[in-house]
């Protein structure tokens, strides 16, 4: 049960992680783009909503690494008594 509960938060780190480059990557081409031409209102609502997701991944992708790191290590202690 621990093995699977800490394969979910490992997943749930690599989701964290390729979502916040996703959303980089948004915010970066948002930005070039204010700075080339002039950006609608849309895309800078667009802008600022890839800014509060990458900002929630890196707040959350810590945590779930270290969730993960927690229950692999306490299976471990559990399987070697």
């Amino acid at each position: 049960m621990r093995d699977s509960l800490s394969s979910v938060f490992s997943y749930l780190f690599m989701t964290a992680v390729f979502i916040s480059v996703i959303s980089a990557f948004g915010i970066i081409l948002i930005l070039i783009r204010s700075f080339i031409v002039e950006i609608s209102e849309i895309e800078k609502q667009t802008g600022f909503i890839f800014l509060y997701i990458f900002l929630a991944c890196i707040i959350l992708a810590p945590i779930f690494l270290f969730i993960s790191n927690k229950l692999e290590k306490y299976g471990k202690r559990v399987d070697e008594v």
